[in-house]
């Protein structure tokens, strides 16, 4: 999914020489495994401070964007995303994000329907038109729904961001969660490119933005990556909410098993 240029860890290697010698004493073979792993977690929580020292700055990119993270996406993946952002290379990022969401988005559709029962219907059919390729009809419905799971979260709705944002923000201060948690949630207190208002967009292109779609601003927003960039906002919700009420979230736990680590060449 990645250029050459992309030197990205993506598995463990071993030594082609190193063995256990069953011939050894107990003690020394066990010496030698600790010794490996050593190696192998000192590589690994390596990445994983990378990653979170420069997982910021890509939020920061797609949130401008109007993309929305989501949890699943492997740390070796967003390692290579990360060094893209650092570069402003957009339309590599996207490229990905097209083509993640794309593949996944019957998943996520699922996801919320089971998380959000009371929104099964609309979210069926939002994502049953979106699939029908009828993304100015999509889009606005999935754009309604990220406000009332929104209200449901936060007790605000997402696009009103004088009320939400100071919500999130008393939210994510008084959560007990681990720095790693609390930047994934970081997008709930940016505006982002969707959430500002119109005449804050004066000039740009090839955005994605609820008030100029709503108020009949923008005549082109009906397309697949704007629908696809709704869908990651609904997902991402979705994902937020287990951090926020402290529920378990089974991706999100297992996210360090998604980093498969080699030493860089």
């Amino acid at each position: 999914t990645f250029g050459n240029d992309m030197k990205i860890p993506l598995t463990i290697t071993w030594p082609n020489d190193w063995f256990i010698d069953a011939t050894k004493p107990l003690a020394e073979i066990f010496a030698s495994l600790n010794a490996k792993y050593a190696d192998m977690w000192r590589g690994f929580n390596d990445t994983l401070r990378k990653h979170e020292k420069d997982l910021p700055s890509l939020l920061k990119v797609m949130i401008a964007h109007s993309w929305y993270p989501d949890f699943a996406i492997p740390i070796a993946v967003s390692r290579a995303l990360e060094t893209y952002a650092r570069a402003n290379t957009i339309d590599k990022i996207e490229e990905y994000l097209i083509a993640y969401y794309r593949t996944n988005a019957e998943r996520i559709e699922k996801e919320l329907v089971a998380a959000h029962s009371s929104r099964a219907t609309i979210l069926t059919e939002a994502f049953s038109v979106y699939r029908n390729k009828q993304y100015v009809f999509s889009i606005p419905v999935l754009l309604a729904q990220a406000d009332g799971i929104s209200e449901e979260i936060l007790h605000k709705h997402f696009f009103r961001t004088g009320e939400s944002i100071p919500a999130a923000k008393t939210k994510v201060n008084n959560l007990c969660a681990g720095n790693y948690a609390l930047i994934l949630l970081a997008p709930l207190i940016e505006k982002g490119t969707i959430r500002v208002h119109t005449n804050d967009l004066v000039g740009q292109k090839d955005y994605l933005n609820r008030h100029a779609i709503m108020h009949g601003s923008d005549l082109l927003y009906g397309t697949e990556k704007n629908a696809l960039k709704c869908i990651s906002l609904l997902s991402y919700l979705n994902a937020a909410r287990h951090i926020l009420n402290n529920e378990p979230n089974k991706r999100l736990q297992a996210i360090g098993a998604k980093a498969r680590l080699m030493p860089d060449p």
